[in-house]
């Protein structure tokens, strides 16, 4: 549970450093102190859209990882659940009742 929530964490403050980046760098080059200084004019708000889709791809992809990953350790649990009450008879079994 708590690396579920660190890994959408770590995705949203990716996603977000990258958008402020990209806002930061796109205000540098269309209409900041650079763009007037180098005379450009470059507008890459475009790329807010596909960062945005970028990173729910990946929020969704390590959502399904870590549900997977619980599921299967929890199928190993159950089994070495299930194994150590078979131990415990088989031992049981073995030691005499005197």
């Amino acid at each position: 549970m708590a690396t579920r929530k660190k890994v959408i964490k770590n995705i949203i403050l990716q996603t977000v450093k990258l958008i402020v980046a990209l806002l930061i760098l796109n205000w540098l080059l269309q209409s900041g102190p650079a763009a007037q200084f180098l005379d450009l004019d470059i507008d890459l708000s475009p790329l807010l859209p596909s960062i945005t889709i970028l990173s729910l791809i990946l929020y969704i992809s390590s959502l399904i990882q870590t549900i997977f990953v619980m599921r299967i350790a929890e199928i190993i649990g159950y089994a070495l659940n299930g194994l150590a009450v078979a131990l415990a008879l088989y031992l049981f079994n073995l030691t005499p009742l005197v």
